[in-house]
């Protein structure tokens, strides 16, 4: 967790270990920078930090999503994501054809979209907060029919910039394709 060094392999270890295992990932209180990061494809596993501001991941590349999850149950908590490089497409968080994703205490900020929910069933986002998007959207919608976010739970979410505002400023939560 020390800022300005790249750790991507450290955290593709990391990454392909709770993949293997099905364990929960914890990160520590610090910044935890890295060009790349694998996709979560085990069911159940989970990425904890020790809560916002205090555990943040960075994500250095200019484009892609940095925590993308194929597996059912995914979790997310406690972190803040904050993305080093302006970003012309991808998102923080990504749950892709998941089931039951969770995103809790999360602040996300200066981000392309902050969290993409792909034909997935009942997602739920929870005490989380979302921060000067560059991309269309804090909260991103989409899939196939009868699928794009059935049944999306979103609770005690905060967002600034109301939309819509001028596209060349920054925008603010909406869900884009429902």
């Amino acid at each position: 967790g020390i800022g300005g060094e790249d750790q991507t392999s450290a955290i593709a270890n990391a990454i392909k270990e709770a993949n293997e295992t099905g364990r929960e990932l914890i990160f520590p209180p610090g910044y935890y920078d890295a060009v790349y990061f694998p996709e979560i494809t085990t069911s159940g596993v989970s990425i904890r930090g020790h809560g916002q501001n205090a555990t943040y991941i960075r994500h250095t590349a200019s484009s892609g999503s940095t925590l993308r999850f194929t597996g059912q149950f995914p979790s997310v908590r406690d972190l803040t994501m904050w993305p080093l490089a302006y970003k012309s497409s991808g998102a923080e968080i990504e749950f892709l054809g998941t089931y039951r994703g969770s995103i809790e205490n999360v602040l996300s900020q200066y981000h392309y979209i902050a969290f993409n929910i792909i034909s997935c069933a009942a997602p739920q986002i929870v005490g989380s907060t979302t921060l000067y998007a560059h991309g269309d959207a804090h909260i991103a919608m989409s899939g196939s029919a009868g699928a794009v976010g059935a049944g999306l739970y979103v609770d005690r979410h905060s967002a600034n910039n109301p939309w819509p505002v001028d596209p060349t400023s920054f925008k603010a939560w909406a869900l884009s394709t429902s």
